[in-house]
């Protein structure tokens, strides 16, 4: 299931062309100096230091900029491209072009005050190194969108309570569940929140996203069209969360329908209408993915040293009821069968076939940590070493099993803590336990490089490594001056201008790591 409030992102614009004088016009801040940036960067620029007018007449004749509805629709593109933005409130805008030739933009608000907006950006950037560390293993751009993927349907809920609310009384109960900040901080989301999260997440990681906007099962929508080596594919990451009996998020189910599809076969399954009157996604011609070997499985999809690891599901129907754990080899493309288990879980909590009332799905998840893979069944949280084929009981909960007693619904790992879902129903709300698997702190951080000589508008990766490597740490990136140098959430420095700036890697347990960046 995936709702989101009416047209967030299209945002409804208003256009005044008033002729007259440009006085009175409130001509925004000097030191952010146009000359310098491009359009994006300056609105963007603005917005994070909180203007309540941007003055772009620099831009007007530049870019397309030749109209106040072509302003209007570049400033859309620039909230849309830069989800980070989440503190901007902007349903309402207004373009104004004076007769002397001053054009400027107003009328958004905000959704949190100067100090709440620091705070909540300091837990986004983290929030977005926890996301990329999830997905460091990856190499290619298809691993990025995959791990990534497989990432926010894990951590993020579909906000259900917030469309109730909307549902009810016409207002949002919680309008960050329409971004970025909502699915990554928060872990509740509506569609444009997931796929805002997407876009963002690609970026860091250097993979073109966009967006796509129309109906899912005839109700308003958005999603994302991702580009891999060079063709575009849809990727709606919110209809691969689909809420469990439309009440509850189920835990540790990632489903990869409408992952890497293109267009043709996303029509085919009828779910989904593109409205190119809000927006002209890339067209998805190519076919590379609709029969690959992730469509019908529901676990995350792990990546271990030449491998990917997934769970795959017996029919039922044939009378054997059993759980695969399939891996394929990344270079020949050969999947085999790793290990298998039976494992039934009851609809009612009733133990035993004669009552013929177990479910026919299977709720086995995966994850991994320091090299293990982790998975449960009905009635255990297990591991299994991929090098020593060993496989194990990590933790066996009590009362599990039995007539009217519990079943282990799904799990999830953050680092080295252990998430599971113990209900005695299906369809019942989840019930989370935690435990942790036993990990050591960091005590030192070695980078990759620690100077570097750059040119201005340059760029390269920090990578940072923990010692031990067992460390359940996340690494934190901080530039000591952004106006020279940058540093995303992933190690990722841009050189600005010139001078020389300290990018510090700092882990939970507070070691630090410094890089002296030289720009030229």
């Amino acid at each position: 299931m995936s709702i989101k409030l009416r047209k967030p992102l299209s945002l409804l614009i208003i256009i005044t062309i008033i002729i007259g004088t440009a006085a009175g016009m409130n001509v925004t801040a000097a030191a952010i100096d146009a000359r310098n940036m491009t359009f994006e960067e300056f609105v963007v620029a603005h917005l994070d230091a909180r203007s309540a007018t941007i003055d772009v007449s620099h831009y007007w004749g530049n870019s397309g900029l030749t109209s106040t509805a072509e302003v209007s629709h570049q400033f859309i593109q620039v909230l849309m491209n830069n989800p980070q933005l989440f503190h901007i409130n902007a349903e309402t805008i207004e373009v104004t072009r004076t007769s002397a030739g001053v054009t400027t933009i107003t009328g958004w608000g905000f959704h949190m005050t100067r100090n709440q907006q620091t705070t909540a950006k300091r837990d986004f950037d983290r929030a977005v190194t926890r996301a990329l560390t999830y997905a460091r293993n990856a190499e290619t751009d298809f691993e990025k969108a995959l791990l990534l993927h497989d990432y926010l349907v894990l951590n993020v809920a579909y906000d259900k309570d917030n469309l109730d609310s909307f549902i009810r009384t016409g207002k949002p109960s919680n309008p960050h569940a329409h971004n970025a900040y909502g699915a990554l901080v928060e872990g509740l989301a509506v569609c444009d929140g997931y796929a805002r999260a997407y876009h963002y997440l690609l970026r860091q990681v250097g993979v073109e996203s966009r967006y796509a906007e129309g109906l899912l099962n005839g109700t308003d929508h958005i999603w994302n069209v991702v580009n891999i080596d060079g063709s575009w594919f849809h990727v709606d990451v919110t209809a691969n969360d689909p809420l469990l009996n439309n009440n509850f998020d189920r835990h540790g189910f990632v489903s990869h329908k409408f992952f890497l599809l293109s267009q043709a076969a996303l029509l085919r399954h009828g779910d989904h209408k593109i409205d190119t009157a809000r927006t002209t996604p890339p067209r998805a011609n190519s076919t590379t993915y609709d029969r690959a070997f992730f469509r019908d499985v529901t676990s995350a999809i792990i990546k271990l040293g030449d491998f990917y690891y997934w769970f795959q599901f017996s029919d039922a129907r044939t009378g054997t009821e059993n759980v695969q754990l399939r891996r394929r080899n990344i270079d020949t493309g050969r999947n085999s069968t790793v290990l298998r288990f039976e494992s039934i879980w009851y609809l009612d909590g009733t133990e035993g076939q004669s009552s013929r009332r177990f479910d026919l799905k299977a709720y086995s998840s995966l994850a991994a940590y320091n090299g293990i893979l982790y998975y449960n069944t009905a009635k255990e949280l297990r591991s299994y070493n991929p090098e020593t084929r060993e496989d194990k009981r990590v933790f066996a909960p009590s009362n599990m099993g039995g007539a009217g007693n519990r079943f282990i619904y799904g799990m999830t790992m953050n680092g080295r803590r252990i998430s599971y879902s113990v209900q005695t129903t299906a369809a019942a709300a989840t019930n989370l336990q935690n435990r942790n698997v036993p990990a050591a702190t960091a005590t030192s951080i070695a980078l990759n490089s620690t100077s570097r000589t750059m040119d201005a508008g340059a760029a390269f990766t920090l990578r940072a490594t923990l010692t031990p490597g067992d460390s359940a740490d996340f690494i934190h990136w901080v530039s000591s001056d952004p106006s020279i140098a940058t540093v995303s959430a992933g190690g990722r420095v841009t050189a600005v201008s010139s001078g020389r700036v300290t990018i510090t890697a700092h882990s939970d347990s507070g070691r630090r790591r410094n890089a002296t960046i030289t720009v030229r």
